[in-house]
C-alpha cells in the first residue's frame, strides 16, 4: 500500500505504477482537523493502518483515479514528534569526510570518533513535501550546502527498549528524504534543521511491500549530469544491522 498526502493535506492511495491517486480521505476515522500542525487523525492511522487497511482498500476501489501530474503532493508524514537520524550511515560518505573535511587523516583509517556520532536529532518543522524549493538560508564565508539521499522509515507502533529481532515489526513504512546540511562549525542538529531541509516523499510504502531494506539501493541526482548511488556493501558497518539507521529505498 502507498499512502500519499496531497493538495489540502487530503489522504490518498498510490496506484502500483505510480501514475494515478485515489482520494480516500472519506475512510479516516475522526478527520474533523484538518490542520497539518495537529494532525492526530494522521498518528492514529499510524497506529492503527492494520485495522483500517479494508476500509481504505474500499474507499480506493470507489474514488476517482486522478493523475498524480494534477495534485500536490506533500510530505508523507505530518507533525511527528521527532526525527532521529544516524551519522556516518554511509562507508563512502566517512571516506569523503577523512579525505575533504579532515585533509589530516587523508590515506590513513578514519579516527575512532569519525564512526561513533551514534543519532542525532532534526526538528519536525524541517519537513517540506517533495517538489517543495529547499529555501538556502544566509550563509557566513567558506561554508555550504550538502545534500544526500537517504531511506527514512516511519514508526507505526510505539514503545521502548525494542530488542533488535523485533524492531522492524514497528515499521510502518518507509519514504525517501534527503537530509540537507549546512556544512561547518555549531551543532549538529541546528545545521540540519533550518525550514524545508528535510524533503520527504513522494509516498509512504508499508514494510509488507517493501519487504526487506537492506536490499534497496539508493540515487541522489542533480540538474548537473553526475549521481551518487549507494547500496547495502557500501554502508558503513555499523549502519548495517542498526534498526535506527536512515536508508533509502
Amino acid at each position: 500500500m502507498r499512502l500519499a498526502i496531497f493538495d489540502d493535506w487530503r489522504l490518498g492511495l498510490v496506484d502500483a505504477a505510480g501514475e494515478t491517486i485515489r482520494d480516500v480521505t472519506a475512510a479516516v476515522p475522526d478527520r474533523r482537523d484538518a490542520d497539518p500542525h495537529g494532525a492526530g487523525w494522521w498518528l492514529r492511522l499510524c497506529r492503527d493502518l492494520p485495522a483500517l487497511r479494508p476500509a481504505l482498500a474500499e474507499a480506493a476501489r470507489q474514488a476517482h483515479a486522478r493523475p498524480l501530474r494534477e495534485v500536490r503532493l506533500r510530505a508523507p508524514v505530518l507533525n511527528p514528534g521527532k526525527i532521529i537520524a544516524c551519522a556516518s550511515n554511509y562507508a563512502a560518505h566517512v571516506a569523503e569526510m577523512r579525505d575533504v573535511v579532515l585533509p589530516r587523516h587523508a590515506g590513513a583509517p578514519p579516527p575512532s570518533w569519525l564512526l561513533d556520532f551514534d543519532v542525532f536529532l532534526k526538528a519536525p518543522s524541517s519537513i517540506s513535501g517533495p517538489a517543495d524549493p529547499i529555501v538556502l538560508p544566509a550563509l557566513a564565508a567558506g561554508r555550504e550546502i550538502h545534500h544526500e539521499s537517504e531511506l527514512t522509515l516511519v514508526i507505526g507502533r510505539g514503545g521502548r527498549d525494542i530488542g533488535e529481532d523485533a524492531a522492524l515489526s514497528h515499521v510502518l513504512g518507509y519514504l525517501i528524504g534527503l537530509d540537507i546540511t549546512e556544512r561547518g562549525d555549531g551543532d549538529r542538529s541546528r545545521r540540519k534543521s533550518h525550514d524545508t531541509f528535510t524533503p520527504l516523499g513522494p509516498w509512504l510504502t508499508t514494510a509488507d511491500e517493501v519487504g526487506d531494506p537492506s536490499r534497496s539501493t539508493s540515487s541522489c541526482a542533480s540538474a548537473t549530469p553526475s549521481a551518487r548511488r549507494c547500496r547495502p556493501g557500501t554502508w558503513s558497518r555499523r549502519s548495517r544491522g542498526s534498526s535506527r539507521t536512515r536508508r533509502r529505498s
